[in-house]
């Protein structure tokens, strides 16, 4: 009986394991490794791998100022951001398409009165449309609270609640998104905390130049404004602290019942809207760019405020400085006093409306225009005043006391100021427009010339990058640095946002491999609607033929050949190098520079064009064109290439492969490629998720982030 009950066991046993084997198996045939290379990436079919989309942009308003201007940009205009487009604001309406990064959510809008003050708007882009209403209010700016991501920038994530006891130190960013309340304790030793969530923190250490930045809904447990400390707040429900030592930038409505005192150390920088219900004293540096009211306001000797926007006093405001600077509107319902040996500097079109003004120091204006001060009750001018510049003193009732220094270009009542958001204004202006194209001086960069009237560029803010495979229309080792260029345009529009004139500048970066590659750039512009065009090509081949505006001939639209050979344009590090800048510790290339300039007879709406089309052909031959996916080869490329070889062109989608993929790429952006034989997905590693998802994540796969990239498959100078 042992030995049958031995056997029996024996049986089950086995039956067991194999039983777990084939489970192991099975999960093991469930799971594969996803091998994250160009071999095993499948995309859609229409996917273009395009790192930009086009946007309809539409901003209205029932704003009647003729010669308002609208500006667009997809960065803010008050952070560096650089105009997309612009024209005039024509019947209540402006309307264009513009090329945008997918990596853009939001666009801001610029509107410029005749007197070139502005009032900033932003609207998310959705569907591939943005549009923004505006409804003008005469008495206040209209305050919108600016959102804030704690999902990009960030060194470490923070997104389970729990205990921490954290050490931030110096070019570290936390993120406590939201939703995730962390407790215990944190030191910031010269980094960043962001806090889109929740901080109930039983210790903060603030050490070195730490930043504290509060997100919409960020909370944070109170803490030691210190001198070195730093906050950027967006939440309606941060506390403003009675004393400021550190600096302080606020993007949000907020509220304060008691005073506030900025110490000498001090900063406040208000973007938004900021009332306090007690008394302001400032001793350091206060700029206000939104809306700012307090009760009583004393500037000390040793205080600087500057308003480009609305403050408002509902008491008294005593100037001891030699800084106050009114390039708005400043409101003081009781007196306002600028001392002996203070000064208050206001700039053209600035309003300042007083109950009464005594003034013992000096109030200059350096500006075109009169900037107008209306006093309601009483006006004196003491003896140890000055007045200079042009200024406008409107007192219904007479000066009462003039004692004072007064310029001889001094006015009384006599100088309108135009309404904006930020200020009410007095009446509306009459503008100048010297070349009658509808566009005021103030506002014309060419106020001379009717057939110029704005700038804007692409991209934005940086150059941009062609990166292209030269083994089309067989396939390459997809490094996409066979040929690199770096690009930037400068558009010249005119009143109503038409293209005029286009200047760009071109950056031959690398040259990878042994071809003999050319480039040139195909503008939607017919050839015999060219004014005139400048360029400078280096051409050394014999086979590109131009005419007498260093077009080529032979092309319907106007083609530019900037260079013929890029292995003769850069300097060759020779020893048997492959390529050119795309060879670790092999000797670096300057890149060659091109600069053109395309004037058109007729303007052009040609924005949603951008970035026009460029193109290599390849090895000397000048008819085997290459394009980004999806465009058009020239009238002198030779079409018997398509659908040979790796090539499947067709179905409006030119330069794909069989398995839909590009042989070049561009990115609004200083792309860093890949060193020679690293597939760009060894060397940028969200590039795979990109394309897989049809470019819906990871739209920012080039950016130089914590994971993004392999730096040792990077090409470094």
């Amino acid at each position: 009986m042992k030995t049958n009950y031995t056997f029996k066991v024996s049986i089950l046993l086995g039956i067991a394991i194999n039983l777990l084997m084939l489970s192991c198996i099975k999960d093991t045939e469930e799971t594969p490794e996803v091998i994250k290379d160009i071999d095993h990436l499948t995309v859609p079919a229409d996917f273009k791998f395009e790192t930009t989309s086009a946007v309809d942009v539409k901003f209205t308003s029932s704003f009647s100022e003729p010669y308002a201007v609208v500006e667009v940009y997809d960065t803010d205009p008050n952070n560096g951001g650089a105009v997309l487009a612009s024209g005039l604001l024509s019947n209540g309406k402006f309307e264009k398409t513009i090329i945008c990064p997918k990596t853009s959510t939001v666009l801001y809008y610029r509107l410029k009165t005749n007197n070139g003050l502005s009032q900033f708007f932003q609207a998310p882009i959705s569907g591939g449309k943005s549009e923004y209403q505006y409804t003008p209010s005469v008495q206040a700016r209209t305050i919108e609270a600016i959102n804030y991501s704690c999902n990009s920038g960030c060194t470490q994530t923070i997104s389970t609640s729990g205990n921490y006891n954290l050490n931030i130190n110096t070019g570290e960013t936390v993120c406590i998104p939201e939703g995730v309340t962390v407790t215990g304790g944190i030191n910031i030793n010269g980094g960043t905390l962001s806090v889109c969530g929740t901080a109930s923190l039983s210790t903060l250490n603030l050490n070195g130049n730490p930043t504290i930045i509060i997100g919409d809904n960020g909370s944070i447990s109170s803490f030691n404004f210190n001198s070195n400390l730093t906050v950027v707040n967006y939440s309606a429900s941060y506390g403003i602290p009675s004393t400021i030592d550190g600096t302080l930038i606020n993007y949000a409505i907020l509220s304060k019942s008691g005073n506030v005192t900025i110490n000498g150390s001090g900063k406040l920088y208000n973007h938004g809207q900021i009332t306090i219900n007690g008394s302001m004293m400032n001793n350091g540096l206060i700029e206000n760019n939104g809306e700012l009211t307090t009760q009583s306001w004393t500037q000390n000797s040793s205080g600087s405020f500057t308003n480009n926007c609305t403050a408002r006093i509902n008491g008294s405001f005593n100037q001891m400085s030699q800084t106050l600077v009114n390039n708005s509107y400043l409101f003081v319902s009781s007196l306002l006093q600028i001392n002996s040996g203070a000064r208050m500097s206001v700039s053209s079109y600035a309003f300042t409306e007083c109950n009464q003004l005594n003034l013992y120091g000096i109030i200059s204006q350096t500006g075109t225009q009169y900037a107008r001060f209306d006093i309601a009750s009483t006006c004196n001018l003491y003896s140890s005043s000055t007045i200079q510049g042009k200024v406008d003193i409107c007192d219904e009732n007479g000066i009462e006391q003039n004692q004072g220094t007064l310029p001889n270009e001094i006015s009384y009542c006599q100088s309108a100021i135009p309404t904006t958001d930020c200020n009410p204004g007095t009446a509306d202006l009459v503008a100048t427009d010297t070349d009658s194209d509808g566009v005021n001086d103030a506002t014309d960069v060419y106020p001379e010339d009717a057939s110029r009237a704005f700038v804007s560029y692409f991209p934005q803010k940086n150059e941009g990058t062609l990166a292209f495979e030269d083994l089309w229309p067989s396939k390459g080792d997809f490094d996409f640095n066979d040929l690199v260029v770096r690009y930037h345009y400068t558009l010249i529009l005119n009143a109503q946002g038409l293209v005029k004139e286009i200047q760009y500048t071109v950056r031959l970066m690398a040259a990878g491999g042994s071809y003999k590659n050319g480039f040139g750039i195909e503008f939607p512009v017919p050839l015999n609607q060219v004014s005139s065009h400048t360029l400078n090509p280096d051409l050394t081949q014999n086979f590109v033929n131009l005419n007498s505006n260093v077009l080529e001939e032979g092309q319907q639209n106007a083609v530019a050949i900037l260079f013929d050979n890029a292995l003769k344009s850069l300097v060759h590090p020779g020893n048997g190098t492959t390529g050119i800048n795309t060879t670790p510790l092999k000797p670096y290339s300057q890149p060659k520079v091109f600069n053109g300039i395309l004037v058109l007879n007729t303007p052009m709406d040609i924005l949603s064009d951008l970035p026009f089309n460029p193109f290599i052909f390849i090895n000397g031959n000048r008819a085997k064109e290459l394009h980004l996916i999806g465009s058009e080869p020239t009238d002198l490329a030779d079409p018997s290439f398509f659908n040979t070889f790796a090539d499947a062109s067709g179905l409006g989608l030119n330069y794909r492969s069989d398995d839909n993929l590009p042989w070049a790429i561009n990115i609004t952006d200083a792309f860093d490629y890949p060193i020679e034989k690293i597939e760009i997905t060894q060397a940028h590693l969200h590039f795979y998720d990109w394309a897989v998802s049809s470019g819906v994540n990871y739209t920012n796969w080039y950016k130089n982030l914590q994971g993004y990239r392999n730096q040792n498959h990077i090409y470094l100078p």
